[in-house]
């Protein structure tokens, strides 16, 4: 029998419901409640993703091809490097 991994999809979806909701109220607190977009912390959001996929990855949830194959997701991407 073949293992299921999860998929990229799931991946994000429980990364933004847990990780990214957590950094979105660091970064609103650093700022003072501006919404102007100045206070995301991108490369923050890029080391929290890399780890969260290690993580997963040596839990057995995605393979390393998947860790090899998965681009970052666009709101760990800053908008002038997409």
């Amino acid at each position: 029998m073949s293992k299921r991994y999860m998929t990229k999809a799931d991946a994000v979806r429980i990364f933004r419901h847990g990780e990214l909701r957590h950094l979105r109220e660091q970064e609103w607190a650093k700022v003072g409640g501006r919404s102007d977009g100045g206070g995301i912390d991108w490369g923050a959001r890029a080391q929290a993703w890399h780890w969260y996929i290690d993580a997963l990855n040596k839990d057995g949830a995605i393979s390393n091809s998947q860790v090899e194959r998965w681009s970052d997701p666009s709101f760990v991407v800053p908008p002038w490097r997409r």
